[in-house]
């Protein structure tokens, strides 16, 4: 985990997903309205038995699995890119589970 906190963790896989994996205008656009619409998104880290690396239950709830946050996933980017495009579409793109 390289010392770092779980917080710091999920902000630099945000802030990575967004300028990293979002590289058109419509990508970054889909952030920006979920994380900018009122209230903003939740973001839960659990340890269920179930083990998941991130999930989306809903437009506006993130949930990321303390392990996956633990084991320096490096592929943690490109999920969060996917779970916030489920986020924003909405519908039959969710819920959003990445195991």
């Amino acid at each position: 985990m390289d010392n770092k906190s779980i917080i710091t963790i999920i902000e630099e896989a945000v802030n990575g997903a967004f300028n990293n994996v979002a590289t058109s205008g419509p990508q970054r656009n889909r952030f920006r309205t979920v994380f900018g619409v009122d209230g903003g998104v939740t973001i839960y880290v659990d340890n269920p038995e179930t083990f998941y690396k991130i999930k989306a239950l809903d437009k506006s709830t993130i949930y990321f699995h303390i392990d996956y946050l633990k084991s320096s996933p490096s592929d943690i980017q490109q999920k969060v890119f996917d779970a916030v495009t489920a986020m924003n579409d909405g519908g039959d793109a969710l819920p959003y589970n990445a195991e």
